[in-house]
């Protein structure tokens, strides 16, 4: 969706969300939006997400837009942001201070937690685990951002793109199967053969949960977290993935076995970032 089509679509789901429930808009504190960045949160700007397919989504001033389409004031930060807060709200029960969050699907995105309170910088850091670099020389996603950076291992447009490079050497399990040129492989047909245990498809996602293990061990090896919790369609697209990453991410903690924090599919899941939007509204609230 365009943003315009977005803002007109959403703002009609929420108005009619008061009706159905008989409640008034002076009743609603504030929208929460947990959208991908980058982003200004201060001025609820979406500035320039890489991987959103429709076009208009530059400098976008999402909160004016949807608070003149509802009449609500709305706040935003980043989804990886409000997924975290929506699950350490989950699990409030154990009292976790010092968590980590990492989202893999069409990017990587993290969020980092620490005595309950989300860590902010100075920029807009949501992908920056993306560009760590875990290999000098290696390669590239895109035309732009590191070489040898985690994103070109571990991400869905690397396993497509993976994949694709390697019908063009002569794997052409895909191509036969799907009749489909090299450069046409889709995340979904790879998806499908995993879900078949195709030793292929196993072998291609295997060998990014490694990767992804060693990103995540760069990280617990300068946060040292309580708990880290793991999102997105690679991490969801087979329990070896999962199980995979942790085991590689452990391996490679200094302080391990010494140290050891609690691996997590979260709680929540999907709905982490919805929730976490709308406490992100809630904490923001005055209490007089």
């Amino acid at each position: 969706m365009t943003p315009e089509l977005f803002v007109k679509y959403v703002s009609k789901q929420m108005l009619s969300l008061l009706k159905d429930h008989r409640l008034e808009k002076s009743q609603v504190i504030g929208i929460g939006i947990g959208a991908v960045g980058p982003l200004d949160r201060e001025k609820g700007i979406i500035k320039k997400p890489l991987y959103f397919p429709a076009n208009g989504w530059t400098d976008v001033s999402i909160c004016s837009l949807i608070k003149e389409a509802t009449g609500i004031p709305a706040y935003l930060d980043n989804g990886a942001n409000t997924a975290l807060l929506g699950e350490h709200w989950a699990m409030r029960s154990e009292h976790v201070q010092h968590m980590l969050y990492v989202h893999a699907g069409v990017s990587l995105r993290s969020a980092m937690m620490s005595y309950g309170r989300i860590v902010h910088g100075t920029v807009d850091m949501e992908g920056s685990i993306g560009q760590m670099i875990i290999q000098t020389d290696g390669p590239r996603l895109q035309e732009h951002g590191n070489y040898g950076a985690l994103e070109a291992f571990v991400s869905v447009q690397a396993l497509e793109k993976q994949a694709r490079s390697e019908a063009k050497m002569g794997r052409d399990e895909l191509v036969s199967r799907y009749h489909v040129a090299p450069d046409k492989i889709q995340y979904d047909m790879l998806l499908r053969e995993l879900s078949q245990n195709s030793p292929y498809a196993i072998e291609l996602f295997l060998r990014a949960a490694r990767h992804f293990g060693i990103g995540l061990a760069n990280l617990i090896n300068v946060f040292h977290p309580e708990t880290i919790i793991l999102g997105g369609t690679l991490v969801n697209s087979h329990d070896l993935f999962f199980q995979i990453a942790v085991e590689t991410a452990q391996k490679n903690t200094y302080y391990f076995p010494e140290y050891v924090p609690v691996f997590s599919k979260g709680l929540l899941k999907e709905d982490a970032v919805a929730t976490g939007a709308a406490l992100m509204v809630w904490k923001a609230m005055d209490i007089f």
